[in-house]
């Protein structure tokens, strides 16, 4: 693993762009960047620089590029997307865990973004502010940042942080990155120190809402509250009373033919803090909970075991409780002990579990892994218990170009847990599957993939439950096109099913003037099936930029047809980096919604939306909303 010296600064430097003070030049140049897929020499060269003191960690790039007109910095919206423009990644693995860290990114033009491990809520002083100046230069483009350390989590005693840091240059849609050394992957980053840090205090947080709204002839006033404290174990505790789920905009779900009910990301704040250290849908899906009134979360890293604990209290209605606890043996093995329970309304249910995995490396850029599981559910009315369990394993070869999969398990009939995603039981199953693609640094092919599979499983008294065989692959170009090819056969009786699809997509590197149209057909549920859809960005000025989204779906029954249709249509205005304004309108078979709202977001005071509408309605809603939102 490689070793980067750590250079602490007498003298902080002025963050205005220019690399020329005295503490750049004792500190360490990192200029040993490869081109991250093949590690073959950067087309551009690159050189960072890290210094620290008692309350700062200071990065510094000088980014060169022989063509500065063509540098790429479209997003000025701090926390908006980077993924088209040129930008350099710093990634800061506090704990030394190889699991999780902190990515701080800006481009040419000093708008920034973070990452925080596991997840945080939107709040500038919620998630911790760091400050970027940048600009393009004669060479190139140049940027200071500064990072507090009092906004990261780090352990007592820590005396090092695993470092890692990456650049993409959009004119020739290549990423470099360092450390290489051999592939990029977590366990490979350098070791940043030894470092003198300030021994971790106990850090508060709180953030105020408040809602006042009228809507259909009422009003009515709602206040809520956050409060954080991040223990200097670097574990964190978090109290939500009242929390404001109705304005948090959440995924629209696909008009698409489906046999059962969808997975659909949840966005709310309580739900998105902290994550990763909690279990996966399966176990427990945090949208089977509508609503709550207080919640309560504590999680974290301590050495080498990660923890989370949540509850979610409706007072007499609904309670859920959520442990989930993983301890890491090495960076690709480890075991999970995990326990929800939910009393609704007097129905009380429960699940149990455990995980083991076992992997290790492959060469430079292989893996492979063992893994089992085995669960068990309570369902209210119903005696006894459930289980669910499995045994797998993945491997990949030492060019990292490929891999393949295996997993056998059993569900038992009525193994339905009321907080997990989990809609069918009663089976037995196996898959396998493979994969393999490939990057190419030159050439008008950038990169191809390929996958596919079968996905085998019987009821429990050897009938059929589905076979399904599947594939799809795809490439895409330097000209910023993307094809796609998809072809399955599943026989679920009563039902042989088959559809092959396309995909295309243009403008591949442009966020606001990207598109994208896909067409599916074949037999679906004893029906032909088609499914269309077509999305395409406009930007319409320096400020306006639209998005359309459209799909059809039909299917001919024998009993008779059925179809829908959805449209949504986003227009954004971006006033200023810190003001912006938008209005959507998401309209289908089933109804209309129409709203629009206005954001302004600082980085310290107040943040401010109005809210015309409600963004997870069904149908217009006569409504208007003010939100506030302080943090101290």
């Amino acid at each position: 693993m490689e070793q980067l010296r750590a250079v602490r600064f007498a003298e902080p430097p002025v963050l205005d762009g220019d690399l020329s003070d005295p503490c750049w030049q004792r500190a360490p140049a990192i200029t040993n960047f490869l081109e991250h897929e093949t590690g073959g020499p950067p087309s551009e060269p690159t050189t960072m620089w890290l210094g620290y003191d008692g309350h700062y960690v200071y990065w510094a790039v000088h980014a060169r590029d022989s063509v500065p007109s063509q540098i790429c910095a479209v997003q000025k919206k701090r926390g908006g997307d980077l993924w088209s423009d040129d930008r350099v990644t710093l990634s800061l693995d506090t704990y030394r865990s190889h699991q999780e860290a902190y990515r701080f990114t800006f481009n040419p033009c000093g708008t920034q973004t973070e990452e925080i491990p596991a997840g945080a809520a939107d709040k500038t002083e919620w998630r911790g502010d760091w400050e970027v100046v940048a600009k393009i230069v004669s060479d190139g483009w140049v940027g200071e940042a500064r990072i507090p350390l009092r906004i990261l989590r780090y352990p007592p005693g820590a005396d090092a942080f695993c470092v890692m840091a990456t650049r993409r240059i959009a004119r020739l849609q290549e990423m470099v990155a360092w450390p290489y050394e051999g592939f990029v992957r977590a366990e490979r980053q350098a070791v940043w120190g030894p470092l003198e840090l300030p021994k971790p205090r106990p850090r508060f947080t709180t953030m105020l809402h408040a809602v006042p709204q009228w809507r259909e002839g009422s009003t009515a006033l709602s206040v809520g509250v956050d409060s954080r404290v991040v223990m200097p174990s670097g574990m964190t505790g978090l109290l939500s009373v009242n929390p404001d789920f109705e304005d948090v905009a959440q995924e629209v779900e696909s008009i698409d033919f489906t046999y059962t009910e969808r997975r659909l990301d949840d966005a709310r704040p309580f739900f998105v803090e902290g994550r990763g250290f909690y279990p996966d849908d399966n176990v427990f899906y945090s949208r089977r909970l509508e609503d709550m009134d207080v919640g309560l979360k504590y999680f974290g890293r301590v050495g080498n075991d990660r923890v989370g604990v949540l509850d979610a209290w409706t007072p007499g209605s609904r309670h859920t409780m959520v442990g989930n606890w993983v301890h890491e043996f090495t960076t690709r093995s480890n075991a999970t002990l995990v326990a929800v329970l939910d009393d609704n309304e007097g129905e009380t249910s429960g699940q149990f579990g455990a995980e083991v995995t076992l992997g290790t490396t492959v060469g430079e850029k292989g893996g492979k892994n063992v893994s089992a599981e085995l669960f068990t559910t309570t369902v209210p009315g119903q005696p006894g218990s459930r289980q669910r369990w499995s045994v797998g394993g993945y491997y990949g070869p030492p060019s990292g170009q490929s891999g393949i999969w295996a997993n056998y398990g059993r569900v038992d009939e009525g193994f339905a847990p009321t907080t997990a995603y989990f809609p069918e039981n009663g089976f037995t199953r196996w898959n396998v599957g493979l994969w393999a693609n490939r990057e190419f640094r030159t050439g008008r092919l950038r990169s191809y993939y390929f996958e596919g599979g079968l996905n085998w499983r019987d009821r429990l008294d050897g009938s059929t439950f589905d076979h399904e065989l599947w594939s799809w692959a795809g490439c895409e170009l330097r000209s910023h096109w993307s094809f796609g090819l998809s072809a399955s056969r599943n026989d679920r009786p009563p039902y042989k099913d088959h559809t092959e699809g396309m995909y295309v997509s243009w403008n591949t590197d442009d966020i606001y003037r990207g598109g994208n149209a896909s067409a599916t057909i074949g037999k679906r549920a004893g029906g032909d099936y088609r499914y269309i859809e077509v999305g395409q960005g406009f930007r319409l000025s320096e400020r306006w930029a639209l998005r359309a989204n459209a799909s059809w779906f039909s299917l001919d029954l024998p009993t008779g047809p059925i179809s829908n249709r959805q449209l949504i249509v986003t227009a954004t205005c971006e006033l200023d980096p810190e003001n912006t304004f938008s209005a959507r309108l998401v309209d289908n078979t089933e109804g209309s919604n129409v709203y629009a709202s206005y954001r302004r977001k600082v980085r310290q005071g107040m943040d401010l939306y109005i809210i015309a509408g409600d963004p997870n309605a069904e149908e217009t809603t006569e409504r208007l909303a003010t939100k506030a939102v302080w943090a101290f």
